[in-house]
């Protein structure tokens, strides 16, 4: 397979970079990762950590050490700029058309120049983000998600979320961000990938900002490491909770035994679920003609290197039903196994979606950032690593990935229900 893109990695000024190099799309692409996020909120890694810190500096970082506004100085370019904090990483990247050298630089200033982090504005952060909080605890979906996290990984630190509680986020103050932003915000902590239709050259003057900043030598890069999930082989779980919303809701599903996943163990992962419960299996029809579900219902793989979970959610008026119907279907899949032609008919499938992700110019730059943290070579190992999966891989893998073990069940009744 012949993708239109060209990559090359190489390492300036400390900051690992990777270049795309297309003339297939309009817009080109900038993302900056830092590999600082939830996971690493604990002393280990930050002594006093606070939860939700590093989503607190996302919001902060943007104010420049000259008082400008990186959000506003972009938005003069025409760039979409965005960023977002994850369990291993915080993100910021900007999709643009024009071309201006300055968009990099701007970047590259917003995530490692010294900041200057203020009482008055980490204060007006605070009420910001208990703002959003609060607005989050309206959506009675949120709180479902975050109880179901709480659920499947119980004493294991991913069920964290990455924007902290009320009760850390006022213990937040400007000397704590300052200690974060400088045990993290560094170029060998960090990746850059540069999607683009220019020549290299055009944007290489802009890695001379790095030399012009205070940033601190020596540094040694924080790797992640988790300790082994002590629930994986515990029995199942199932909880009924209460829900501020007239219909009930459900999620159930399984976290996979042994929490470390490669790439590989990424994508089989998507198969199994996608084969046994997508939308072109048999038992997601069962469900919608017997009108066990609605248009609501979704089936996620969320997974990164040290954890991992799949599960099906949805609203349902018999969501007792849904779940004893998803664990059947468990039971008699552990016998019978996947079969074959239903495996070839979803690696098709894989492999177009593989080649059209290729061709989606937003999301490409995180693909090819996720890549690289399982260390792929680039699209043409991933596209390949897909080929190679075979029926009998996704057979041997079913037990670990859809342990009876651990099934995990929860359904939220409206509270007039369950009175």
């Amino acid at each position: 397979m012949k993708f239109p893109f060209t990559i090359e990695k190489e390492v300036i000024h400390d900051l690992p970079v990777t270049w795309i190099f297309t003339k297939q799309f309009v817009t080109n692409s900038i993302l900056i990762t830092v590999n600082a996020g939830s996971l690493y909120e604990s002393n280990e890694f930050l002594p006093d950590a606070k939860s939700g810190i590093f989503h607190f500096l996302e919001h902060q970082v943007f104010r420049l050490l000259s008082g400008k506004d990186a959000m506003e100085l972009l938005n003069m370019y025409a760039s979409n700029a965005n960023a977002l904090t994850a369990r291993e990483k915080t993100c910021y990247y900007t999709h643009f058309v024009q071309h201006d050298i300055e968009i990099l630089k701007i970047l590259l200033q917003l995530v490692f120049e010294k900041k200057r982090f203020t009482k008055e504005r980490v204060e007006k952060e605070k009420k910001i983000i208990l703002n959003e909080m609060l607005m989050s605890m309206d959506d009675p979906l949120f709180a479902t998600f975050e109880s179901w996290n709480k659920l499947v990984y119980q004493h294991y630190p991913a069920w964290r979320s990455p924007i902290g509680t009320p009760e850390s986020i006022r213990q937040i103050t400007p000397e704590k961000l300052n200690q974060a932003f400088e045990l993290f915000y560094h170029p060998k902590q960090s990746e850059l990938v540069i999607m683009t239709d220019k020549e290299k050259s055009f944007w290489l003057p802009a890695f001379d900002t790095l030399l012009q900043m205070e940033i601190k030598p020596g540094f040694q890069p924080k790797i992640l490491s988790i300790p082994h999930d002590p629930d994986t082989k515990s029995g199942k779980a199932f909880t009924k909770l209460t829900i501020d919303f007239p219909i009930p809701y459900f999620m159930a599903g399984w976290k996979p035994l042994h929490q470390e996943f490669t790439y590989r163990d990424g994508i089989i992962g998507e198969m199994i679920s996608q084969i046994l419960f997508g939308i072109t299996a048999k038992f997601q029809d069962d469900l919608y003609a017997k009108s066990l579900v609605d248009d609501s219902f979704s089936l996620d793989w969320d997974w990164d290197r040290q954890f991992g979970c799949w599960y099906m959610s949805g609203f349902s008026y018999q969501p007792e039903k849904v779940i004893d119907a998803v664990e059947k279907e468990m039971r008699r899949r552990l016998k019978t196994g996947i079969r074959k032609n239903e495996f070839q008919i979803h690696k098709r499938y894989s492999l177009v979606n593989s080649t059209m992700e290729a061709y989606h110019p937003k999301e490409m730059v995180f693909q090819i950032q996720t890549l690289n943290r399982f260390g792929m070579d680039g699209w043409d190992e991933y596209y390949q690593l897909v080929q190679s999966i075979t029926w009998e891989e996704l057979n041997e893998n079913l037990p670990r990935f859809m342990p009876e073990s651990q099934f995990k069940a929860s359904i939220l009744l409206p509270e007039s229900d369950s009175a």
